[in-house]
């Protein structure tokens, strides 16, 4: 299944346990990791009820390390050694930023050719389908050490930024959806929204990854999104 299909089967279980958070952990920071991630956190946002720095879905931090990744491979810079930028959706329409991420200052596109861009690009989007293929199930490791640093992130008040799926109200001129952006993690949960100074053509790819994820949650039950 892609992470789209996923939406309809994977909205009741996540309401459900919105359910049990609400009734045991009211008070609760919570991440979420269920695919597909930026529909599944939106029900868990609605059923929750709670303030929208407290819910947070788990995406960038995968999905940004893996661009660095393949764009170390092919220009023999570690991958720490990268501060990778993807925008918008987790699943195949996201949006990864060449041009935005940096190698200590210089954008990532002085590094790369037009091919190799669209290499890492085309590499980063099809990173999770890969590893499914291969593997014969979902990546685990991956996932697992992102999270935890996020958890660390947040219970020990670092201040570090991120990229996961939080929801925006008014961020990047849009409203009423969780997407893929920059964060500050800090013991209060999500305590500040980066927002990145896109020109016309990034603006327009990071609406279009927008788009994608509207047409995805309009898969749901409505009663899953109220």
């Amino acid at each position: 299944m892609t992470r789209e299909e996923l939406a309809g089967k994977n909205a009741e279980i996540v309401a459900s346990i919105a359910e049990q958070i609400k009734k045991y952990a009211p008070n609760s920071i919570v991440i979420i990791t269920t695919n597909p991630l930026d529909a599944m956190v939106y029900v868990l946002y609605k059923k929750l009820g709670f303030p929208r720095n407290r819910v947070i879905g788990f995406s960038g931090v995968l999905d940004s390390q893996r661009m660095a990744y393949y764009a170390s491979q092919l220009i023999g810079i570690a991958p720490e050694s990268i501060i990778p930028v993807v925008l918008g959706q987790h699943g195949e329409n996201m949006y990864p930023v060449p041009e935005a991420s940096f190698v200590y200052g210089k954008p990532l596109t002085e590094f790369i050719t037009k091919e190799q861009y669209d290499e890492i690009v085309k590499k980063t989007v099809q990173a999770g389908a890969e590893i499914t293929n291969l593997r014969g199930f979902s990546s685990n490791w991956g996932p697992a050490a992102g999270l935890a640093l996020m958890v660390d992130s947040i219970k020990k008040d670092r201040k570090r930024v991120f990229e996961a799926s939080v929801y925006l109200d008014g961020e990047y001129g849009v409203r009423d959806v969780f997407a893929e952006v920059p964060v500050v993690l800090g013991k209060s949960g999500v305590e500040k929204i980066i927002e990145l100074n896109l020109n016309e053509e990034q603006r327009k790819k990071f609406l279009a990854s927008i788009e994608a994820i509207k047409k995805n949650l309009a898969t749901v039950p409505a009663q899953f999104l109220s």
